[in-house]
């Protein structure tokens, strides 16, 4: 295609201009990001509905902390616009049941694997999808033990169904599939923020601190147990993520210019709260280096459809 590749945006941001936007007009530099990225959801949502393509399911691929749920709530919200049937499925609800999830070196279980999925009833029900437009796709819940109910799936004959997860790339997955019913898009935190061209930012931090934040949040867990989990995810996007990125036919940098401003206090006050003797520490202090210097920013200020709004609760979207 793919023209439509051109929506990423890689550029160069420098916290100082950064803080400068911030702290002289908030409102018109969350309007601008926010007014970004909603236009990449309407690019890429027309061509999806173009009549020359043929698009059923758009598979949705990135690493944690990149904003792909609400991706896919914002593609089906624009297709709800448009007149266009939509729903979403989350990989997650493939998973198999505990006892035979794939195990680390340590004998835990391996959340990451794809092969923690079941990929004989995912075939089944995304071709089924295609083909009918109906499925019947099971529900799974963590805190439930596994599988605890299912849910049926119907969309009209121009619809569209938007399925998420870190796996939504793998050959594994869709090499059953019809080439021409798919989109495949990619989405991650693709810029640093710099100073004096020195990072002082990583896309990967950035990653991390929103989902500190949202699992503080949402999973009342500590920094300390993000950070314990953390090498575990980056040694799942290494081995079964970024080897198919390039296999994109899109891809979306969903950084947001101003971020670092919205969660500096939260982050600070979660941050400050790890003792120095936690085997944690140096990456706590780094993080704190990196996220001091941003001018805070009021959530407030921050409209209830943005992407962000994922991370520091107070969106439109059911998760």
């Amino acid at each position: 295609m793919k023209n439509i590749n051109d929506i990423i945006i890689r550029r160069l941001i420098d916290r100082r201009q950064i803080n400068k936007a911030v702290r002289e007009n908030p409102e018109l530099r969350i309007k601008t990001d926010d007014g970004i990225y909603e236009q990449k959801i309407i690019d890429i949502a027309e061509y999806a509905a173009s009549e020359e393509n043929n698009i059923k399911i758009i598979m949705l691929a990135g690493p944690s902390g990149s904003g792909k749920t609400t991706t896919a709530n914002m593609l089906k919200r624009r297709f709800g616009f448009m007149g266009i049937s939509s729903d979403i499925i989350s990989l997650d609800h493939f998973y198999l049941k505990p006892e035979k999830f794939p195990k680390n070196p340590d004998g835990t279980p391996d959340f990451e694997s794809v092969y923690a999925l079941d990929l004989e009833l995912m075939h089944k029900c995304f071709i089924e999808l295609i083909s009918t437009g109906e499925s019947t796709i099971p529900y799974f819940s963590f805190t439930g033990g596994g599988r605890i109910g299912s849910r049926d799936i119907k969309i009209a004959k121009n619809g569209v169904v938007v399925v998420e997860g870190i796996h939504a790339l793998n050959p594994l997955i869709i090499e059953t599939l019809p080439a021409d019913s798919l989109l495949k898009i990619y989405v991650s935190v693709e810029s640093g923020i710099f100073e004096d061209d020195e990072l002082i930012f990583s896309p990967r931090d950035l990653r991390l601190v929103r989902r500190m934040i949202r699992d503080s949040i949402f999973r009342n867990a500590t920094v300390e147990r993000t950070l314990e989990m953390w090498d575990g995810v980056i040694r799942g996007e290494k081995e079964y993520l970024y080897v198919h990125k390039d296999t994109a036919d899109v891809d979306i940098n969903s950084m947001h210019s101003y971020e670092p401003c919205l969660f500096r206090n939260r982050a600070l006050k979660l941050l400050e709260d790890v003792d120095e003797s936690s085997p944690f520490y140096s990456k706590v202090y780094e993080l704190i280096n990196a996220i001091n210097p941003f001018e805070a920013l009021d959530e407030d200020l921050v409209p209830p459809p943005s992407l962000l709004r994922e991370f520091i609760g107070g969106g439109i979207y059911d998760y």
